[in-house]
């Protein structure tokens, strides 16, 4: 009787932990599916659990055979439709879960490809404002040695149009204001030449 009190405690003390995770399951079963599938597993337990008190009942009475009788018969009966229940609200569960890593990683492929088309995105307008700013300055440095080339070849007749508000906008004027005083100087020298010729 000591051994089979024991043994009954341990049957109560394992329902009520079974209970309890039940009741954490509940609010975490979202879907209709798991939903039907947990009213049909806490059923099916119900039904065994009665039938468990039944055979309980049968023992402490002394019922041997009936008991014997009852275990092989309805109880194994109601055990095996809950443990069946139990398998596939595992498999359910077993599915969602695949489900829920498939979309995870798909989440994560989705943000790999927008982060590599930010970067190549950033990489284009980097690109693009580096060939615009350095475009900005190679033009009209070229356009004031195209200037200092002619000048060199004597030709005086350049202008240098300095419309920039920056560091290459002030070269281009200085290039101006000295191809204007170059442009004066050697004025003043041919007039100073033809004035000499028509006096001697």
């Amino acid at each position: 009787p000591e051994a089979r009190d024991r043994e009954l405690k341990a049957i109560a003390d394992a329902r009520g932990r079974i209970g309890e995770v039940y009741r954490k399951l509940e609010p975490i079963v979202h879907t209709e599916k798991d939903r039907a599938l947990l009213a049909t597993l806490q059923k099916h337990r119900g039904e065994f659990l009665q039938s468990v008190d039944a055979f309980l009942a049968l023992v402490k009475a002394g019922d041997s055979a009936n008991a014997r009788a009852h275990l092989l018969g309805e109880l194994r009966d109601k055990q095996l439709d809950y443990m069946k229940t139990i398998d596939a609200f595992q498999g359910l569960q077993e599915g969602l879960m695949e489900e829920a890593g498939a979309r995870a990683k798909a989440d994560v492929d989705r943000t790999e490809l927008l982060m590599l088309g930010a970067a190549l995105l950033g990489a284009l307008i980097a690109g693009l404002s580096g060939w615009f700013a350095t475009r900005s300055v190679t033009r009209p440095l070229a356009h004031a040695v195209e200037a200092l080339d002619r000048v060199a070849e004597g030709d005086l007749s350049v202008r240098v149009a300095a419309d920039r508000h920056d560091e290459v906008g002030r070269l281009l004027q200085s290039l101006g204001r000295t191809v204007d005083a170059l442009t004066r100087g050697v004025g003043d020298v041919r007039a100073n030449a033809e004035s000499g010729a028509t006096a001697s």
